[in-house]
């Protein structure tokens, strides 16, 4: 089967992307993919066997349609954040969208495809979907993120009619589909619910770690000399992300609960990763805080994973971070080391007995428990046992056997 992949994403830097385009070409699918390309990538290039064209980035206003800051913010501030960021992501998915729409056409001009694949956000490809479906083509529907409900959290109420339209943009793309990828049940849920699908064309595809890339290896001399404890996030900071819930956790530890001797250790970026920097000086916490930015490098992030004592996650409770699947928390598990987290419905899910789960918000009780981790040697290790076997389950290998099955049913005719 000839299968077309739509992805406002970079490819194949985008994990999830990336993996379901390699196991089904696997499976023996010939896969076509539509990205966005950053200034250097190539319009065109054969990756493993796999077609990548790429539609140049086009973004407006970059940090100013973010939420710069929690104080301070004003009416007048907080309105023209809002109107930047209405036009600022509506121009950029529109305009990749349009773009992608006449790609498509040309690629299955050129590659007879078969079935459309699209990620979201954003939710408006499916108007690329349906108008190929006019001419037989299949359209599956990879629902990724709720992007209504990630519209909320980053901006508040005052955008409810943004927030109508793209409820109804998901309900169109998980109406109109003919199978749909659901990342957990949670999300499997909303779409039966809140989109009116049917329940038999949900399939759940949960992101895992590949257990050949992401293994144990020798820790970072460097970072293991900085503190006795070191404490490990591994992800996006954004505003809905929590990084700088730890960097007020990491306070109480320092400067209240007199536990010196520990770092914590940052692997990512992301919008907000200025305000955490601001918040580190803020806080004096700059000797106990270690910024990596961006790491490519798989080998890299073994390194830097393998230096953890315990992984912390302070993602805030919202319907957003309720339902959704946090990919680090499946990494985590691969280290054999215990994750201390907020209790989040599909984090508890995830991690198990290798988790231990605080009363959302609280701080203080967040910061104890982790002086309790740090004092109880023997529970860090059953936690860590019970998390090297817990991914054996949630490995891609495993949680990508869905994706197989859906495609081998789609159009079992063709081959």
């Amino acid at each position: 089967m000839n299968i077309l992949m739509i992805s406002e994403s970079g490819f194949p830097l985008d994990v999830r992307v990336r993996q379901e385009t390699l196991t089904l070409a696997a499976a023996g699918h010939c896969i076509s993919v539509v990205a966005i390309g950053e200034t250097g990538e190539p319009f065109h290039e054969r990756w493993k066997g796999i077609e990548i064209y790429r539609i140049r980035k086009v973004e407006l206003f970059r940090l100013g349609k973010q939420v710069r800051t929690e104080e301070k913010k004003g009416w007048g501030r907080t309105l023209t954040v809002m109107i930047k960021a209405v036009l600022g992501y509506g121009f950029e998915h529109c305009y990749f969208t349009t773009a992608g729409f006449l790609l498509s056409l040309w690629i299955c001009w050129r590659n007879r495809i078969d079935a459309v694949h699209t990620h979201n956000p954003p939710d408006t490809l499916f108007f690329i979907a349906n108008f190929l479906k006019l001419f037989g083509k299949k359209f599956v529907y990879d629902h990724h993120d709720l992007a209504a409900d990630l519209l909320l959290t980053k901006y508040g109420s005052k955008t409810r009619p943004i927030y109508r339209l793209l409820l109804l943009l998901e309900k169109i793309s998980c109406r109109t589909a003919d199978r749909i990828i659901a990342t957990n049940r949670s999300y499997r849920q909303i779409e039966h619910e809140r989109c009116g699908a049917a329940e038999n064309k949900i399939f759940v595809v949960r992101n895992g770690p590949d257990l050949k890339i992401l293994k144990p290896v020798k820790p970072d001399d460097a970072i293991r000399n900085r503190a006795k404890t070191i404490l490990c996030y591994l992800g996006a900071i954004n505003v809905q992300d929590g990084v700088d819930h730890l960097l007020k956790i990491l306070d109480r530890l320092v400067h209240h609960l007199g536990v010196k001797d520990t770092c914590l250790l940052v692997i990512g970026d992301g919008d907000f990763l200025y305000r955490v920097r601001e918040l580190t000086g803020q806080l004096n916490l700059e000797d106990q805080v270690i910024f990596t930015g961006y790491v490519n490098d798989r080998q890299r992030i073994n390194q830097l994973l393998s230096s953890a004592d315990i992984f912390v996650d302070a993602a805030p409770k919202t319907f957003l971070n309720d339902h959704s699947t946090f990919i680090k928390h499946a990494e985590y598990l691969v280290f054999g080391k215990p994750v201390i987290s907020f209790a989040l419905k599909e984090s508890m899910a995830t991690l198990q007995k290798a988790g231990v789960f605080v009363e959302p918000g609280n701080i203080d009780q967040f910061a104890h428990t982790i002086v309790h981790l740090i004092q109880d040697q023997e529970k860090r290790d059953q936690m860590g046992k019970f998390a090297r076997e817990r991914v054996r389950f949630l490995s891609w290998e495993q949680t990508s056997k869905p994706l197989v099955e859906l495609y081998r049913h789609l159009l079992p005719n063709r081959r």
